[in-house]
Parts: structure tokens; C-alpha cells; sequence
């Protein structure tokens, strides 16, 4: 908004109780509101008019669209970013293969100390609702879909179900994310049990070593008690 003369003087006379006269000197409160009465009542003097303060507001029509399709943007951009798919690995810790339990697994490349972060478990964030949906439709999506602490559900399978770099259906996203964290298969029985664990830190769940790991050991997790195992043989 533009700042005109009587803005000026009205800012002046607010801070201190008086009023610029039209030849040149201060006035009071009194004055200011004698000139007033004299607006009211209809008065129309050039010093009535300059005395009295008004708001001349300045639009600049290119600025407002600018402002308005940046604030657009803005929104749209946070709004894909927390529903982007999440998915990451150290790929000189940790690799996927063929597994003697089960299909594919999560294996050691190298030498793991206790404590290492080896990723972040993919895909988005769903709600139960959301999840329960997806199921219905794609009821293979279940075997991999991870469910926070908080309730929220983490798929990264495609329509389809099926484990996927680009999981959907949701909001365009074009990076693919890395899906190794979710190959991490339970310990078969009488064995050593599991090696890596679950941590959930903020939106994240992140994979992470509970004790020293030799290389070419697989990684084995245990689901926990949220996992339906209504699947296993």
C-alpha cells in the first residue's frame, strides 16, 4: 500500500497530538477535531480536505499475480513433498539376493558394526482407511506394508500390490526410491534371530544393526508384533 501526504500527517499527528495548519505551523487535538466537525457537517475547504486523513491504496495487478502464483506453487510443493514415497539404502553396506529362506533377501556387502543405519524402510504414508482400500484392491500389498507406532502405514507397492521403485497411487513424484529395506525377510527358526531393528524417527523408519554383522551374512528383522503372518506357510 502507497503512503500519501495525509498518510504522513495522520501518522505525525498520531504520535503527537496535533495537526500540520495549512500555512505551515501546528495546531492541536482541538483544531483537528473542530476540522473535523466542519468535514461532517459538510465542509469542504482545501484545509479540511488535506487535514483530514484518507487511505489511498496502491495495487499493482502483475505483482498480486505474482505473488498469488508463488503462494500457489508453494503450497502444491509442500503438500507433494510429505506425501512423496520414502526409500533409501547405503549401497556399499548392504545388497539384495536370492535368499535359502525366502525368495529375495537383505544381505551384508561389508563388514557392519552394531549401531550402522543401513537405510530408511520405503514408500508412503497411508491412512488405515487408505490401507485397508488398497488391500481390497491389491490384496498382495499386505506382505510388505509397514505400520508406525503412530498408526501410519508405510506401502511401497505399486496398484498392483506389487513391490515397486515407484509405489502409487498417489501424487506425481519423479524420483524413484530405493525398496531393499523392505527384503529384510524374519529369522527362521533356531536361528541366531535377528540382527537389525526398526527405528522410527519422526516420518522416517530407518533399519539399523544390533550387533556386529559379517559380510555376506544376511539381515534378518524381526516384524514385530503388528505384522500379519496369516501368510506363512
Amino acid at each position: 500500500m502507497k503512503a500519501t501526504w495525509k498518510d504522513v500527517r495522520w501518522s505525525e499527528w498520531k504520535r503527537h497530538g496535533r495537526c500540520k495548519s495549512k500555512d505551515g505551523g501546528w495546531e492541536g487535538r482541538s483544531r483537528m477535531r473542530r476540522v473535523g466537525r466542519e468535514r461532517r457537517r459538510g465542509g469542504t475547504s482545501a484545509w479540511t480536505v488535506r487535514a483530514w486523513p484518507e487511505w489511498t491504496p496502491g495495487f499493482d495487478t502483475e505483482t498480486l499475480v505474482i505473488e498469488g502464483t508463488t503462494c500457489t506453487v508453494a503450497a502444491l510443493l509442500a503438500v507433494a513433498v510429505d506425501a512423496r514415497p520414502r526409500g533409501s539404502a547405503v549401497p556399499s553396506l548392504v545388497e539384495t539376493k536370492a535368499s535359502e529362506l525366502h525368495g529375495r533377501g537383505l544381505f551384508a556387502k561389508a563388514n557392519i558394526a552394531r549401531g550402522t543405519t543401513l537405510g530408511r524402510y520405503p514408500g508412503r504414508r497411508r491412512t488405515p482407511q487408505q490401507m485397508v482400500e488398497k488391500c481390497e484392491r491389491a490384496p498382495r500389498a499386505k506382505e510388505y506394508v509397514y505400520q508406525t507406532e503412530e498408526g501410519v502405514f508405510l506401502d511401497p507397492t505399486d496398484s498392483e500390490g506389487k513391490l515397486s521403485n515407484k509405489p502409487g497411487p498417489g501424487p506425481p513424484w519423479p524420483f524413484p526410491v530405493q525398496v531393499e529395506m523392505a527384503l529384510a525377510n524374519e529369522p527362521p527358526p533356531g536361528s541366531g534371530g535377528a540382527n537389525v531393528e526398526f527405528q522410527e524417527k519422526r516420518s522416517d523408519v530407518i533399519l539399523v544393526s544390533t550387533r556386529d554383522v559379517a559380510a555376506g551374512e544376511e539381515l534378518f528383522l524381526d516384524y514385530g508384533t503388528r505384522y500379519s503372518r496369516s501368510g506363512y506357510a
